[in-house]
């Protein structure tokens, strides 16, 4: 049946969606816990393609799919070795071929990319993603909604266990990972700036449904019925939210700090633009008055830490913007095939000079994944990255100003805060590599997901009074309406028009007399 399909689909994704928050938290290819989530990956993509073709209800737009197919050829063609002659055409290969002349390895078949190696290990970390994009895609609103909040649950811990390991000092064992920052908070990352992304793009998911509990609490209040579990969801999403923002203080990652004040900017968008808000301005200043008192909290606690960093900015000679223009001139070099995928470390190394050397390291990456995919992947690259951000422009532009009205309250503005989590963690890679980490690729497929993901009519919420045979059309399955404790009213034959309401102790005599109900219902 196709409920059990949809809760296998459910559980690989949200296994895969937990594994790759817990175990993808390096910064390069390689790591066991990349290859554990990568083959913990495999069921739920063999699964998800299966539904795109196999199920009509499960397919998804060819645009979308032939993204995905582009973005797997890039690494996957770089890795296929290519005819002597042919190799000889690509730009920049000039030391790489004296060095195999002299070896005596001229006439070999080579591939497009100088590090294959490390090219096919980046097509592998491309499993995870794309099976979270393609299975979260095809589940239901409900699903998706618990998936996102045992995400949440792994942000909520994260905050723990990066106080644990301020708390133990530089030689925590609760550090994972052997090269990382020892004097902040990384959670399950090897490093400041990535922990601090996961927590802005998880405070932005939080955010819809702490928005959603609010703006219900509102209305209910002025019709004198407040709603105590959406009084919890409240609660819980807004100390979350709380906890995440407060925690940017330990990662002390300054653009972390940056576009988590963005991100309370889009949370205010969200309360804004919400049909059901009322009192915007009463809205603002109950955001203003929230944002004041977690500032004045960090503030006691953590802003000497962050300080610190502040005090050390140079623009002029900061190391992000020395390798960003060495990255844009080797990409020139290479235009237009690219180096390869994942080859950045050893092209950086030939072309780094006195001005461009980094002091006391090694340039692991170009602190700029922009600069870093066209040096990589060449015109192809800037071909499907172009394509990618048109794609999400026409999705987000569509979630904000055209969503779908039949979707409920909560799944708007989850779509609408995964557009902003997607949007930071693209203005982060500007000035870091947040996404060569298999965690935020994998966080950043499920926001794409979001965004992009279609509603089945079950997801259309109806109101428990129809007072109109226009809103009495929204009823499109007689078979399962009313929902228990409901009991059909009069019905009123002049207008043609059916209520519904509780069920009273006593029902008045006659009330259903000469009423032909639909199969299915009870005549009670």
């Amino acid at each position: 049946p196709v409920g059990a399909r949809l809760n296998r689909l459910f559980l690989l994704c949200a296994l895969t969606g937990l594994a790759a928050l817990c175990l993808g938290g390096g910064t390069h290819s390689g790591f066991a816990g990349d290859a554990l989530l990568q083959f913990v990956a495999i069921p739920l993509a063999l699964l998800a393609l299966y539904r795109c073709f196999a199920r009509t209800e499960g397919r998804l737009p060819g645009f979308e799919l032939f993204l995905c197919v582009l973005i797997v050829l890039i690494p996957v063609l770089q890795s296929i070795p290519v005819p002597p002659w042919m190799w000889a055409h690509f730009p920049a290969r000039d030391l790489l071929a004296e060095s195999l002349r002299l070896a005596g390895g001229g006439s070999q078949w080579l591939p497009l990319s100088v590090t294959p190696e490390k090219t096919s290990l980046a097509a592998l970390s491309l499993i995870p993603p794309l099976a979270l994009f393609l299975g979260v895609r095809q589940l239901d609103a409900a699903e998706r909604r618990h998936l996102v909040v045992s995400l949440l649950v792994i942000a909520g811990i994260s905050v723990f266990l990066g106080m644990a390991q301020l708390a133990t000092g530089e030689q925590s064992k609760l550090r994972f990972f052997e090269v990382t920052n020892v004097t902040e908070a990384v959670g399950f990352f090897a490093n400041r700036n990535h922990f601090s992304a996961f927590l802005y793009m998880s405070l932005t998911l939080a955010s819809a449904f702490a928005v959603d509990a609010g703006l219900k609490l509102l209305n209910a209040g002025r019709r004198n019925r407040l709603d105590a579990p959406q009084i919890i969801a409240l609660t819980a999403s807004a100390t979350l939210m709380f906890l995440l923002g407060s925690a940017q203080i330990m990662a002390r990652s300054r653009a972390g700090i940056l576009l988590t004040v963005l991100a309370l900017g889009g949370i205010a968008l969200l309360t804004i633009i919400d049909r059901r808000n009322t009192a915007r301005k009463a809205s603002l200043g109950f955001i203003a008055v929230a944002v004041t008192a977690v500032l004045l909290f960090t503030a006691q606690f953590g802003v000497y830490r962050f300080a610190e960093r502040l005090t050390a900015v140079d623009l002029q000679n900061d190391t992000r913007l020395v390798l960003s223009r060495a990255t844009i001139e080797a990409a020139r070099a290479y235009f237009p095939f690219g180096s390869g995928i994942g080859s950045f470390q050893n092209v950086y190394a030939l072309v780094e000079t006195p001005g461009n050397l980094v002091l006391n390291g090694f340039a692991n990456h170009a602190h700029n994944d922009f600069a870093e995919f066209w040096l990589e992947a060449g015109a192809a690259g800037a071909v499907v990255l172009t394509m990618l951000l048109m794609w999400f422009a026409r999705r987000a532009f569509q979630v904000w100003f055209r969503p779908d009205r039949r979707i409920q309250p909560v799944d708007a503005l989850l779509a609408r805060a995964a557009s902003i989590a997607i949007l930071l963690v693209s203005l982060h890679s500007f000035v870091d590599y947040p996404l060569h980490t298999s965690a935020l690729m994998g966080l950043t497929a499920i926001c794409c997901a979001l965004v992009t993901a279609t509603y089945p009519e079950q997801a259309v919420f109806l109101p428990t009074s129809i007072e109109s045979s226009a809103r009495g059309s929204l009823v499109r399955d007689a078979e399962n309406w009313p929902p228990p404790g409901m009991r059909r009213q009069a019905l009123l034959p002049s207008a043609g028009i059916m209520q519904f309401g509780p069920s009273p102790s006593r029902a008045a005599p006659n009330d259903f007399e000469g009423i032909n109900w639909p199969d299915g219902w009870n005549k009670k």
